[in-house]
């Protein structure tokens, strides 16, 4: 079980960065706009 919740916070911790970048880089065009 820890490998897997170990695996699970390893691939969520990009996953999570990758949401708040889109979520800025939407923003600013929003902005532009």
């Amino acid at each position: 079980m820890t490998d897997l919740v170990a695996a699970l916070t390893l691939l969520g911790a990009p996953a999570a960065m990758l949401l708040a970048v889109r979520c800025a880089i939407q923003r600013q065009f929003r902005r532009e706009k």
